[in-house]
């Protein structure tokens, strides 16, 4: 007979592009005209130094590094502007998904928030009060690997007190999702809102047990 599954004590959410919106093209558009360098070899350094600024770096080594890989002479402006712009393009709240976070906390849930981020950013999040209400943020920037490492997602799971099957994981990116996925978790790739709130609604029927 095949042991019912754990129950669910926690549900996992990503930030970028999950319980924030990607940032608008036109946001990409004020970056590139800011950094004045040809747009496909800007994206290119960006992401190439991104990992690093999201694990063990700080911005202006960042945007140093994407300025060499460039070729750009940026001035300490330029440096600013461009900081501010990606600061501010990673800050527009995805309200569906926050509000589905709400409702779940509203069931008795742990709410937790795992991301990868650089420093900079998980400072302005540790004080967004759309966050306030979440119980646990854990980001890359303070333990030193992104989510491409499957031993971060452990190390996650030991801080929550939590097994893999207590869990339910939800993120935007198709590898974190199979990869949690393969611990154990009960993974959903977002995509909307209506076929998140389906996925909670079918993983949570019945919660609160006792209510």
């Amino acid at each position: 007979m095949t042991p019912a599954p754990a129950p669910i004590t926690t549900v996992i959410f990503d930030y970028a592009g999950t319980l924030a919106l990607p940032p608008p093209e036109e946001e990409k558009r004020r970056l590139e005209h800011v950094a004045g360098v040809e747009p496909e070899a800007f994206w290119d350094a960006f992401w190439a130094e991104r990992p690093r600024y999201n694990t063990t770096g700080d911005a202006p080594t960042f945007w140093t590094g994407v300025q060499r890989a460039t070729g750009a002479r940026w001035t300490p402006e330029q440096h600013h502007e461009l900081w501010a712009l990606d600061m501010r393009s990673n800050l527009l709240a995805n309200v569906p998904v926050l509000r589905a976070a709400r409702r779940v906390a509203r069931l008795g849930l742990r709410t937790v928030l795992f991301s990868d981020c650089p420093p900079d950013l998980a400072a302005i999040l540790r004080r967004s009060p759309a966050l306030a209400a979440f119980e646990d943020l854990y980001f890359s920037c303070d333990l030193g690997a992104t989510k491409s490492s499957p031993g971060l997602f452990r190390t996650v799971l030991e801080g929550l007190g939590a097994t893999a099957g207590q869990c339910l994981f939800i993120d935007d990116g198709d590898s974190n999702v199979q990869t949690a996925a393969t611990l154990g978790m009960r993974a959903h790739r977002y995509t909307d809102g209506a076929r998140l709130d389906r996925f909670l609604s079918e993983q949570l029927a019945g919660y609160p047990p006792n209510g």
